[in-house]
């Protein structure tokens, strides 16, 4: 997994190519436009399966799906279809963390020492907080064409030959990450990385005295309803929800099961970038955000009392060094998310997600200034087209037409 992939970066789908296929004919009403925007690029990619909600003030305006869970079988993709989330998991894991601290129970300052007991001297300095912006220093993980990425290392893959690919316990995961040099010192600069979110999912098992899930399952998902959300696991098959895939350069969908062994598995279901969920749950996602349910009732003050804090992670988020938004300012990292401004100035937040076989995209312009909040959700089960540029054309469909 690599940073580009993985993070919501400025569109490359302008107005003009959207016209080129076929936009301009479209009438003005935004849900034909991105209909037919949509619907041509996965006719034109033979993508394999795509999911996309458009949702104005936690409301669904427009959701469609096309393709098949399975390629060649009878499996449509429908709301209710299972998709890997890859990366767009760190924002979730980010929101149980704030309701930790709501309660009391942790401090984004906190080192993490505090929480995983006694750790080697490189790390005392590491916090929460730079976890969460990626600035603790913690090398890569999960992409081992990158030179400094913990997979490429050549005494780790022998170890992970060893044992025959199977999974490393969260105890032998700790010891293996903390077995690495830092890239850099604890606070000095972003740098992705998803070992570092795997370290944040067993602060929070340590603070709450179980499995992080379990929390997110009470805290997070139950109160919402997303009844689909779940972790990977060393044996899921794929066999009830979307198959992972890719594209070949001449079209042809390919199987990319034999891309996720059960060491893989476990590894991004460590915090980085395990969970599943299908369409509507991230919808009921969206919608939680501010602060009402999916049908619009509002929701336990429990629940809704970290939501006054997200403004606040948006406010100081530190520079990513890479990447520019649709204004052409430089994106930045706050505690969770990407934030970058759309081509009205306006703050839009998000994040994207990239595992073998599934890509994703969550872009949220946040309402000011009595200007609605809009959110654009993808899922898919492929991995050679980013839907981050999608995401981003639906949103300017929308700006552009929508009231």
């Amino acid at each position: 997994m690599t940073s580009a992939d993985l993070l919501l970066r400025r569109h490359v789908l302008t107005w003009g190519l959207a016209g080129g296929l076929g936009l301009a004919r479209a009438a003005d009403d935004p849900a034909q436009q991105a209909e037919q925007f949509v619907g041509d690029l996965v006719a034109a990619q033979r993508l394999p399966g795509l999911a996309l909600a458009v949702m104005r003030e936690g409301r669904p305006v427009f959701t469609r799906c096309w393709g098949n869970a399975r390629p060649g079988a009878p499996s449509a993709i429908d709301e209710d279809t299972r998709f890997c989330l890859g990366s767009l998991s760190k924002p979730l894991l980010a929101q149980a963390v704030l309701m930790l601290v709501q309660d009391g129970r942790l401090r984004l300052d906190d080192r993490v020492q505090r929480h995983l007991g006694p750790v080697p001297a490189h790390w005392r300095a590491i916090t929460v907080r730079q976890l969460l912006n990626h600035t603790s220093g913690l090398r890569s993980a999960g992409d081992p064409t990158q030179p400094d990425d913990m997979l490429a290392d050549a005494g780790l893959r022998r170890q992970i030959q060893a044992r025959g690919g199977a999974p490393f316990s969260e105890a032998e995961q700790l010891a293996v990450l903390q077995g690495f040099p830092l890239r850099t010192r604890p606070g000095q600069r972003f740098q992705y990385s998803n070992a570092g979110y795997n370290v944040l999912a067993s602060v929070v098992g340590r603070v709450t005295g179980g499995a992080y899930d379990a929390f997110m399952q009470q805290r997070l998902f139950e109160p919402l309803g997303m009844t689909s959300a779940r972790l990977l696991g060393a044996d899921t098959d794929f066999d009830d929800m979307a198959a992972p895939c890719d594209v070949a350069p001449d079209g042809r969908v390919l199987d990319a099961r034999a891309q996720l062994p059960p060491v893989n598995k476990v590894f991004y279901a460590g915090g980085c970038g395990g969970l599943q969920l299908s369409l509507r749950d991230l919808m009921r996602w969206d919608a939680g955000l501010g602060g009402r349910t999916l049908a619009g009732t509002a929701l336990p003050p429990r629940f809704a009392a970290h939501l006054a804090r997200l403004p606040q992670l948006w406010a100081r988020p530190v520079p990513m060094g890479q990447g520019l938004g649709e204004d052409g300012r430089p994106l930045a990292y706050g505690l969770g998310w990407t934030v970058a401004h759309n081509a009205a100035s306006g703050l839009r937040v998000g994040h994207g997600g990239f595992i073998p076989g599934f890509r994703a995209a969550y872009l949220r312009d946040v309402g000011g200034s009595g200007a609605p909040t809009r959110s654009v959700l993808v899922l898919t089960n492929q991995q050679a087209v980013d839907p981050g540029p999608v995401a981003a054309t639906v949103a300017g469909i929308f700006a552009r037409t929508a009231a």
